[in-house]
């Protein structure tokens, strides 16, 4: 079968050779159809990708997935965690900022004892969060402790670095999250990450097909490969400089940063740091819907009129939301704002394209599971402008094919990226070009 072969809108069948010598039968459409409305099988957008389908044995996780006979991907890790955490004596987080706060929280609320924070930084110990003591890695007995490491950075570092010490009861917070069933982001469940596997995959190999550079594939594959494991030690291998977030430059130009949009603009750093290293915006137009990050930013960003900040989310429609401090970024209240977090507020949404008349030349989204919400909301803007879009993907189980699929809904002549920054699944991000 060649590529030329294929016509639009009929079913297909490929045999994929396994590794262990066997073949995996891989059902798929040529055509346009929306992932929403398939399940059963594969979409293959363009001829040209046909080669790539016959290229999965060279990504052992998308491999994986187009075996309709493998095994649970939840039941699996169930299995691989059994016996593996003693928690009815407590534990230590080692991570004492705000990932090993929410990890403490899932925890107290689940009458685990969390016996203190561990961290390496000196000026922290003695110190307290929620109460609980900050302490270093030399005053626990890491012999026999149980310890969780929290941190999105230095996760692998501090493993390695637990595991060098001879400490034998170490887990990363995705193990504990699984064995808790703890909410994730905009999940309930954080086993949703790991069930949609099974549910969505072959969702999730049309996704990877649409990919545009082999860099964004084994990104891909090695996200797969985290979800399926829940080892950390996966990010090694495709994780981009944490400082690269929102502003690759394998996708964002200085020229791109003329007419910028920012959902989820917290209190303005964001803006900060890309114009640090791309250049000052034109214009800028900010939306934060959280009032103490948004009054801090209004004051960081006070003397300058091309910066406009608005009270507002975006999504879909007019709607209003009961504030949530749960889902706030200022976990530790570290902002100076004269409006505490914990205030009880609401959200409002707004369309993009009902409040931007102007140009838009780059558009990030990192707003905590509305993103499809929001692209819908800005879809006029998008089909008219064609702005890079930078759109955070790992808030919701499914994003990284829903959030694929609804941009090229819009515009579906978009080239798709993907890059990932931290060592556990947070900090991933698709990028249209």
């Amino acid at each position: 079968m060649n590529a030329t072969d294929l016509q639009a809108d009929t079913d297909y069948f490929l045999s994929i050779a396994r590794p262990d010598g066997g073949a995996i039968v891989l059902p798929f459409r040529l055509g346009d159809q929306r992932l929403s409305e398939c399940g059963e099988h594969v979409v293959l957008a363009a001829r040209e990708k046909f080669e790539l389908l016959r290229q999965l044995h060279r990504y052992p996780e998308i491999l994986a997935l187009a075996d309709a006979n493998r095994p649970a991907a939840s039941a699996t890790l169930e299995a691989a965690l059994a016996g593996a955490f003693s928690v009815d004596r407590g534990l230590y987080i080692f991570g004492a900022h705000k990932l090993g706060a929410k990890v403490a929280r899932f925890c107290v609320e689940r009458g685990i004892e969390v016996k203190g924070f561990i961290d390496n930084s000196s000026d922290k110990h003695g110190k307290r969060i929620d109460g609980i003591l900050i302490g270093g890695p030399g005053q626990i007995d890491g012999e026999n402790e149980s310890v969780v490491v929290a941190s999105g950075r230095y996760s692998n570092v501090i493993m390695a670095q637990l595991h060098g010490l001879g400490w034998k009861h170490v887990k990363n917070m995705h193990e504990l999250m699984f064995a808790l069933r703890t909410s994730h982001n905009a999940e309930s469940d954080f086993r949703s990450f790991v069930d949609v596997l099974d549910t969505d995959a072959m969702r999730f190999i049309s996704a990877f097909l649409a990919l545009d550079d082999e860099r964004s594939r084994q990104v891909f594959d090695g996200l797969i490969r985290m979800r399926r494991t829940l080892a950390t030690q996966v990010a090694d291998a495709i994780k981009s400089p944490f400082a690269d977030e929102y502003l690759d430059a394998d996708f964002v130009q200085p020229a791109d940063m003329a007419y910028y949009v920012d959902a989820g603009a917290f209190n303005g750093d964001s803006l900060e740091r890309m114009e640090q290293r791309l250049g000052k915006v034109t214009h800028a137009y900010l939306f934060e819907p959280e009032l103490p990050a948004y009054y801090d930013g209004l004051k960081r960003h006070a003397d300058r009129p091309e910066v406009f900040f608005y009270n507002l989310g975006l999504s879909s429609s007019y709607q209003k939301f009961t504030y949530r401090p749960a889902m706030s970024f200022d976990l530790l209240q570290e902002i100076d704002s004269p409006i505490p977090n914990d205030i009880v507020s609401y959200i409002q949404t707004i369309r993009l394209d009902d409040i931007i008349t102007g140009p838009v030349t780059l558009f990030k989204l990192d707003i905590e599971g509305a993103e499809e919400e929001a692209l819908k909301g800005a879809a006029d803007t998008i089909r008219a402008q064609r702005p890079k879009l930078c759109v955070c993907a790992y808030h919701r189980a499914s994003d990284l094919w829903k959030l694929l699929d609804e941009v090229k809904r819009i515009r579906p002549d978009y080239k798709v990226g993907l890059r990932h920054y931290s060592d556990l699944m947070d900090d991933s991000s698709f990028y249209f070009y």
